[in-house]
């Protein structure tokens, strides 16, 4: 049987590529679930509650930044194209972040004196905007050229960076923000060490080429790059609204449950994910169908992700307790609800970028639309109606279990043209 196993992974350069992502994804969530309890007992939950708001917010501004041109790469076929592609990213990212600065410096003290928040924290908030723009835009790139290698180091380095500047920061101070200094320190790692594989004939830049190259694919900053905001609104609705009329102690609880258990769930999603999207994509050019590969993917995430699911699901409550402190047990509480949603987001998420790379992208923004309007719909009923915040939890799950059936039901439909 071991030695099967060992075939089929020497016979398979797709799952070699797989477990190349994960051995480094696997090394880099190891790290952040190692060090969890003592975040969790370094920083309050009002500290993760300010943390994830500033993420979500970062989120979309790192959507809009880029225009979600890099994700242009996998349907180019020219690679002087591909790299007019790359600079056109990189400096829609660059200019989108010196206009948000710009509107921080005129505006920053009319939104800090409504919101409570000093205007120095404010800068936080381009400067996290750009480096999630610009690891997606080099994350994509490696991944169309195979350098898997590069970036699970990548991942790797990010995640040291952030748990050794997490805990200096933690330590040293009591700043509200100082999670979400140390992710800018984490992402910002990445990015450099992945910069050393990005390999350009030339670092000229023809207006004429970007303009061409953005024309020919203006349905990514049209649908994409709006579909993305729409998702990261949808993503993060539970934290806008648990802050807003809850508090940032219940919507930090919130955050950590998810965060805990998004790193496991990652090491499986994030590495056959990016695997699939760069071998779906060629499959899909060259031979109009990457149906099967759609289908064995989603039954092999299914598969190693059962027994997982199960275990949050009977014991997250004690396990969050035991570890991370009394003052924890409402997230484990809230991971034990999140673990039916996970089931369908393991088996979707992956082989969801079929729509994108099939370029039917329009589907994939209804989709956002949809599901925004839906959430903010019900969690607004909750709210009117004076529902705990358990129903926000229970609201987000039903919705998004319906989002991920529908999603794969499409992906299927496209992955044959």
């Amino acid at each position: 049987m071991i030695q099967k196993i060992k075939e089929t992974i020497q016979n398979s350069s797709y799952i070699r590529n797989a477990l190349t992502l994960s051995i480094g994804t696997v090394i880099s969530q190891l790290v952040l679930l190692i060090f969890s309890p003592i975040l969790l007992r370094v920083f309050s939950p009002e500290q993760f509650g300010f943390y994830n708001s500033f993420l979500g917010i970062a989120n979309i501004l790192g959507v809009i930044y880029s225009f979600k041109y890099e994700y242009a790469f996998f349907v180019e076929k020219e690679e002087e194209k591909r790299q007019d592609i790359f600079k056109l990213s990189f400096i829609l990212s660059a200019f989108s972040f010196l206009i948000t600065f710009i509107l921080i410096i005129v505006f920053g003290d009319w939104f800090a004196e409504s919101y409570g928040y000093s205007k120095g924290i404010l800068f936080l908030v381009p400067f996290g905007g750009i480096i999630l723009a610009y690891e997606s835009i080099f994350r994509l790139y490696l991944n169309y050229y195979q350098h898997y290698k590069a970036i699970s180091m990548a991942r790797f380095f990010r995640a040291i960076s952030f748990v050794l500047f997490s805990f200096i920061i933690g330590y040293l101070t009591d700043w509200l923000f100082g999670l979400a200094l140390a992710e800018i320190i984490g992402f910002s790692a990445l990015i450099i060490w992945a910069s050393k594989y990005v390999k350009l004939s030339n670092f000229k830049v023809n207006p004429y080429s970007l303009k061409a190259v953005a024309s020919r694919y203006i349905d990514f900053p049209k649908f994409q790059a709006f579909a993305g905001v729409v998702e990261k609104l949808s993503v993060f609705a539970p934290v806008f609204f648990l802050t807003a009329y809850y508090s940032l102690d219940i919507s930090g609880q919130f955050s950590a449950a998810f965060k805990i258990i998004a790193a496991p769930i990652g090491v499986i999603t994030v590495a056959f994910g990016d695997v699939y999207r760069e071998k779906a994509s060629k499959m899909l050019l060259e031979t109009g169908s990457c149906r099967d590969l759609l289908v064995q993917t989603s039954k092999k995430l299914l598969l190693f992700s059962i027994i997982p699911i199960l275990i949050l699901f009977f014991f997250s409550p004690f396990i969050f307790s035991f570890f991370f402190g009394k003052e924890w047990v409402i997230a484990g509480e809230m991971v034990q609800l999140l673990s039916l949603m996970f089931i369908f987001q393991i088996a979707t998420s992956p082989i969801s970028s079929t729509i994108i790379f099939a370029e039917k992208q329009k589907y994939d923004l209804i989709i956002q639309i949809v599901l925004c309007i839906s959430l903010y719909t019900v969690f607004y009923f909750i709210h009117q109606n004076n529902l705990s915040y358990t129903h926000i939890v229970v609201g987000y799950i039903s919705v998004y279990i319906i989002k991920y059936i529908f999603e794969f039901s499409l992906a299927y439909k496209f992955s044959k043209a």
